[in-house]
Parts: structure tokens; C-alpha cells; sequence
């Protein structure tokens, strides 16, 4: 942020970018730890929701409109309403390398295997569910951030990103409009590297 305004970077910005010229600048007498930060760094993308659904109650005493809520759609369509109340579906519908859930020490954890239980979040084929009442299509693969693309405006105070997400049922579709795909709903995208150089030039 301290650019934008022309204030100089931080001081940690600084010895970061020192760090990597120092490592990608070598030419001769590379380090085995240079080494292995060239030949095992593999990008990462993650992006999650902060939506909380309500239920259908506590959205008509809150804004005192009647109606059929988004909740209680996923409801109708045999969702259980336990699984995806509060912040139960934005933690366990993480999009990174597929779909993330939380165990029960509160680890977000990659989903794998086949959903043989027929469980709303569980397994890398089959997950969302494998019912044809809720739209599911059997053991179908699950959904996942296939691209993401940045673009920044006005010297970089501004930014916009676009987000490319495939999913493979309509259960998985409907999971991901309540999360991803409405207008002002706040998202955090993330994206980095495995491995990290330290600005003693080491890695960690």
C-alpha cells in the first residue's frame, strides 16, 4: 500500500526482493537450498466465501420480508439444514486444488476417494452428494478454481479479478451460487508459492 500513496516499501518487501535476486541471479556455485527453491516451487490458488446463511426465520425477523430464502432452497432440495447453517458451508466448500473441508480439529483438509457414505462434503469423486433428487450425477469429480487473472487500474489502486470455476452437478452448482456467484458478496482469493526464500537468503 505505502507505493500507492509514495511512501517507500516496507522494510520486509525490501529484503524479499533482495533475496530472490540474489538466489535467481546466480549463474555459477548455486546452493543446494537455491536449487532445490528453483525446482520445487509450484503455485497455489485458494479462494473462499464469507457468507453466513441464516435460517429461514431469523432472515424474516431480520428484515421482515416473507419469502423462500436461498437456505431454504438448498433445504428443499435435501440439503441438511445442520451442514450448511452459519459458516458450516463456506468452511467446508473452500476452493483450492479442488474443494477443502474442515476436520474436527478445525484443519482444512483435500477431500479424496470416492463418496461412498453419499455425504454432502466428502470425497474427490462424488462430492456434493450422489442423489438424483438433488442433482447429483454419481461419482462426477468435485469443483475447483480452474484459472484466476488479475488486472490492476489507476496505478495499481485499483483491482479487478476474474475467477474461472468449474463444477460438475447441479448439487455442486447450487452450493456454489450461494457462495461465489452473487453480486456483493465478499470473497478472499489467495495465491502464492510453495516455498519461500527468507530474506537471510535461506529457505523455511
Amino acid at each position: 500500500m505505502g507505493n500507492i500513496i509514495g511512501n517507500p516499501f516496507d522494510t520486509f518487501v525490501k529484503r524479499q526482493i533482495e533475496a530472490r535476486q540474489n538466489a535467481l541471479g546466480q549463474i555459477s556455485n548455486i546452493s543446494a537450498d537455491d536449487l532445490k527453491y528453483y525446482t520445487t516451487k509450484t503455485p497455489w490458488l485458494r479462494l473462499a466465501s464469507s457468507i453466513d446463511l441464516k435460517t429461514q426465520d431469523e432472515i424474516e425477523k431480520l428484515t421482515g420480508v416473507e419469502g423462500i430464502s436461498v437456505t431454504q432452497r438448498l433445504i428443499n432440495a435435501g440439503v441438511d439444514e445442520k451442514l450448511i447453517i452459519g459458516n458450516n458451508l463456506a468452511k467446508n466448500f473452500i476452493l483450492q486444488g479442488g474443494s477443502l473441508s474442515i476436520d474436527g480439529d478445525g484443519n482444512a483438509l483435500p477431500n479424496k476417494g470416492l463418496n461412498y457414505k453419499n455425504e454432502l462434503f466428502n470425497g474427490a469423486y462424488g462430492w456434493g452428494g450422489l442423489d438424483e433428487e438433488s442433482g447429483g450425477r454419481g461419482y462426477v469429480p468435485m469443483p475447483g478454481v480452474e484459472s484466476a487473472q488479475s488486472t490492476y487500474y489507476n496505478d495499481g489502486a485499483l483491482s479487478k479479478a476474474t475467477i474461472k470455476i468449474k463444477c460438475f452437478s447441479k448439487a455442486q452448482f447450487q452450493l456454489l451460487d450461494v457462495l461465489y456467484l452473487r453480486p456483493g458478496y465478499s470473497l478472499l482469493l489467495e495465491f502464492g508459492w510453495s516455498t519461500y526464500l527468507s530474506s537471510v537468503h535461506f529457505l523455511i
